[in-house]
């Protein structure tokens, strides 16, 4: 008999000792979760846990697409048994997505995420074992994130209604000032090739690359010709990411981008080829 077979018929038994040796290691590695990032956790459920359930169900779920059915929300809300030990569960099990939505940048995210240990999961049920009582809520600074070094000049909103022209001497005139800027403060020049991707994502550079790329493609998805809602990276080299190439970035739908960036199971793809290889394959069936 094999050894997998002997496990699943007689699997091993904990002893009694060592159940409570395992919960209470459990519960102090949660406990501990919750204190090291309660300045995080509070301003998380204070901007959330007033609205109604179907605002807050909106709020945290704005992928569609990988959403819970609204019923099931509802249930887990009910299972938590009230929506600030749901938002505790939510916060625990979501550790990174919270911290984007308070507005820090992502190198700061990473940091913290780094420095904090997850190894157990919480139920819903046991959430409000661990959730604030809602006058420390309502006693907590409302959480603010450091300001972003980047500014976007006011001339882009216009970049809708510009002509191509426009848009090349608009590109040509922020091109122009940025190497002008540049010249006199070497220490902020961007370094694109050690920029976080998200940091990237606020910089000027793509401001340009994005505005463009959708007006050459008249605001259309390349592959089914629906409204263009995201432009996509084919290649990460650096001069895609200045904008000098602008042949190797496409304009898309929300659904062919997502089709793109995540495999049939749900799972985001993080490889290059990979999502290239998709992208052909979604171009071929048009």
């Amino acid at each position: 008999m094999s050894m997998t077979k002997r496990m699943l018929e007689s699997p091993p038994q904990w002893s009694k000792e060592e159940r409570e040796k395992h919960k209470r290691e459990m519960i102090k590695a949660v406990t501990d979760f919750f204190s090291q990032n309660e300045e995080y956790l509070l301003p998380f459920i204070k901007k959330h846990y007033k609205y109604k359930r179907a605002q807050i169900y909106k709020q945290l779920y704005v992928d569609t697409f990988r959403a819970p059915s609204q019923s099931k929300f509802y249930s887990d809300i009910k299972k938590a048994d009230g929506v600030i030990p749901f938002l505790t569960h939510y916060f625990y099990q979501n550790f990174k997505e919270c911290l984007e939505g308070l507005g820090l940048s992502p190198v700061a995210i990473n940091e913290i995420v780094e420095k904090t240990e997850k190894r157990y999961y919480l139920n819903l049920n046991e959430a409000g074992n661990y959730s604030p009582s809602e006058e420390k809520i309502e006693s907590a600074d409302d959480f603010k994130a450091k300001p972003r070094k980047f500014k976007v000049s006011k001339k882009s909103r216009a970049m809708t209604y510009m002509s191509e022209s426009s848009i090349r001497e608009f590109y040509k005139e922020i091109y122009n000032s940025n190497e002008l800027f540049y010249k006199a403060n070497h220490d902020a020049l961007y370094n694109l090739a050690s920029m976080d991707y998200q940091d990237y994502l606020q910089s000027p550079y793509w401001l340009i690359v994005r505005s463009t790329a959708l007006y050459r493609d008249s605001y259309k998805c390349v592959v089914c010709s629906a409204m263009a809602t995201c432009v996509h990276h084919l290649s990460y080299d650096e001069d895609v990411l200045y904008g000098k190439d602008l042949t190797q970035v496409v304009s898309l739908c929300e659904p062919c981008h997502h089709k793109i960036e995540f495999s049939d199971d749900g799972n985001k793809i993080s490889s290059i080829s990979e999502k290239l290889c998709r992208y052909k394959q979604i171009m071929k069936k048009g």
